[in-house]
């Protein structure tokens, strides 16, 4: 008897503890930030799950893999609860029924309301809304800026605590810094455009643009228009001068733009938030006070962009716990947590109040990336928005290595959109 009412506790104790494990809400997340980056977020991830109330089952997906994986689990009804997506998935996954509206008051205790979405900076928050629904939260926010070489300022009789401020500067201080180097051992003005995505600051700076939304719910195609065509003819003049470089390789440009940056064998790099550790782990800046970030010069009307960028936490629309999804994602995006990921990381805030944290206001290199984000520019927020470089990439590169004129190039990428705009679903009535 004593043996059996041993193991009835037992049995007993084993059951209470599975019913208690299955009272405990879980949730899956994705996550897709770099090897450093989550070394700082897990841990963070890990906090938030306990305040949240649930037991966290967290999953690395690399973000090049992320996008298709997502639509393949969701077709099956096994999509994560939690996914850290790129600003230009959400009206695609929206637009298929994969996430939740997080402003729908039917599905969430708490909804996401306009007094919380004002506490964000605009240009980040507006990639999560479409069609009226807001489909996500803005973890981060990026904006290729202009990072520079305090010392090859210097050298080359520049000022290195005042960056160009127009292109007419920006081209004299290239030609300034290409002057250092030789036959042999040249330095370049400024690392070449490691793609079309970095481009897109100089095409806006000289009135170019990608896709207009008009009132009428018809969009205007600016990508062949005369402003992108000189912009691109005046990067192209910098790479076949030799003042730009190295070479244009599309399949390792973006590495070996910022090997020769780091190394010090170029003054100027084109680049944004998510790259200054790497920026950093350089020799030419053992010295971090030797890194300047600025935001891109303007045009010669003034005109000035950068495309913003950034990362989002969408919640799927079959999770079983949405209230308890969004608190984990509230908890994420706290402004403590930005901080966090601002000081450790040096990823930008979409939280406004973020800023007002005295550490962020004595971090230069922050700062230098605030004040590109100030006159940075929206991509268009489309369905198929993840889907506008498929041929404005390979037209671009034909360009860049002489195998196409510019205007043929942006004729063939127009009218790809063109085709694209034709299939764009209309977006739910507000």
């Amino acid at each position: 008897m004593k043996k059996f009412g041993i193991l009835s506790l037992l049995v007993l104790l084993f059951v209470a503890i599975g019913v208690q494990a299955q009272d405990t809400p879980s949730i899956t997340y994705w996550d897709t930030m770099n090897d450093n980056e989550r070394v700082v977020f897990e841990e963070m991830a890990n906090v938030c799950a306990e305040s949240a109330g649930v037991t966290l089952n967290y999953e690395y997906v690399p973000f090049s893999d992320a996008q298709n994986n997502y639509r393949t689990a969701a077709q099956a009804g096994a999509a994560p609860d939690v996914l850290r997506s790129e600003i230009a998935w959400g009206p695609e996954f929206a637009a298929l029924g994969y996430l939740y509206d997080l402003s729908d008051a039917s599905m969430f205790t708490e909804p996401v309301t306009e007094e919380e979405a004002a506490t964000y900076l605009a240009a980040p928050f507006n990639y999560n809304t479409w069609g009226g629904g807001v489909w996500g939260l803005p973890q981060v926010t990026d904006a290729p800026a202009l990072a520079y070489n305090k010392a090859l300022f210097e050298q080359a009789g520049l000022d290195p605590e005042n960056p160009p401020q127009t292109m007419e500067e920006l081209d004299a201080a290239i030609r300034a810094i290409a002057a250092l180097g030789t036959a042999e051992e040249p330095i370049y003005g400024m690392a070449t455009l490691w793609a079309e995505y970095a481009f897109q600051a100089f095409m806006w700076a000289y009135g170019g643009d990608l896709i207009t939304a008009n009132e009428d719910g018809t969009y205007t195609i600016g990508i062949n228009s005369p402003g992108t065509i000189e912009a691109l003819e005046l990067v192209k003049g910098w790479l076949d001068e030799g003042i730009m470089g190295p070479g244009y390789d599309p399949a390792n440009q973006y590495g070996n733009s910022i090997t020769a940056f780091k190394e010090g064998r170029a003054g100027i790099h084109i680049i944004g938030p998510w790259a200054t550790n790497d920026m950093l782990s350089g020799e030419a800046f053992t010295d971090p006070e030797n890194l300047g970030i600025a935001a891109i010069p303007a045009g010669p009307d003034g005109l000035q962009g950068s495309p913003v960028g950034g990362h989002e936490y969408s919640i799927y629309a079959g999770s079983p716990y949405p209230n308890e999804a969004l608190a984990f994602v509230r908890c994420l995006n706290s402004v403590e947590n930005q901080v966090l990921l601002a000081t450790d990381l040096n990823l930008v805030p979409t939280l406004a109040a973020a800023y007002d944290d005295p550490s962020l206001a004595e971090n230069a290199i922050l700062q230098g990336f605030l004040a590109q984000m100030n006159v940075a520019r929206n991509r268009p927020v489309l369905v198929a928005g993840g889907q506008i470089y498929t041929e404005f990439a390979p037209q671009y590169s034909a360009f860049m290595l002489g195998e196409t004129e510019a205007q043929a190039a942006m004729d063939n990428v127009a009218a790809a959109w063109e085709l694209l705009l034709q299939n764009e679903p209309a977006a739910p009535a507000e």
